[in-house]
């Protein structure tokens, strides 16, 4: 596809992009060196799917969609995943990674 035809694309299946991301992020390089850490998550969702979810959680009325798994352990499938808005997303991952717990807790002492 060209660029310019991609982007067409993008704008009249925008759940494409989340399906392509979610392949890019369950291919095995890719999650072993740094976001899976060897968990073996696998996608079980087809664009059909995600198309299903995209209005199901109403995806479109959203500035950012972003797809999330309720269960970070579980493989992408439909009763797993939800569209939900980037803030709150990222939101939630700050407050549950390890890496960022010492910081909120000497947020919340002082």
């Amino acid at each position: 596809m060209e660029w310019l035809e991609e982007k067409q694309y993008y704008i009249e299946h925008p759940w494409f992009k989340t399906w392509r991301g979610v392949c890019k992020r369950v291919r095995f390089n890719y999650f072993q060196s740094f976001m899976y850490f060897n968990i073996r998550i696998k996608n079980k969702l087809t664009q059909e799917k995600i198309k299903f979810l995209w209005f199901r959680d109403k995806a479109f009325l959203m500035k950012k969609p972003t797809i999330h798994r309720k269960n970070n352990k579980g493989h992408y499938s439909v009763r797993n995943c939800k569209y939900m808005e980037f803030t709150e997303h990222s939101r939630l991952h700050y407050k549950c990674h390890p890496r960022f717990k010492h910081t909120l807790t000497r947020v919340n002492k002082n």
